[in-house]
């Protein structure tokens, strides 16, 4: 079992606290709603990166902490890593005005 967090109700991924498994059952603790939420990881995600709470549209936003970060630049199934090959940055960037 992994663990993530998330930190407003906004938001569609969560950190890992832990490496995760394909099929590892990760606990997410939501301390805006003071609960455990439970995704099952889809592949092996690293500590620190973030996982998909809910299922993600192409070109939908990406939350975290409440915050849009990017943009998902496919379909990203819950449980999955959200990282570059799935997720354009929006922040951070000169290219965009």
């Amino acid at each position: 079992m992994a663990r993530a967090i998330i930190l407003s109700e906004k938001d569609n991924t969560a950190t890992l606290f832990g490496n995760a498994e394909a099929g590892d059952t990760v606990d997410i603790i939501d301390n805006v709603m003071n609960s455990v939420l439970t995704v099952t990881a889809n592949e092996h995600i690293n500590r620190g990166h973030k996982i998909a709470v809910s299922d993600i549209e192409n070109n939908e936003s990406i939350l975290k902490y409440g915050y849009i970060i990017g943009t998902a630049s496919k379909a990203i199934k819950k449980g999955s890593l959200i990282h570059i090959h799935n997720m354009e940055s929006c922040r951070g960037r000169g290219d965009l005005a």
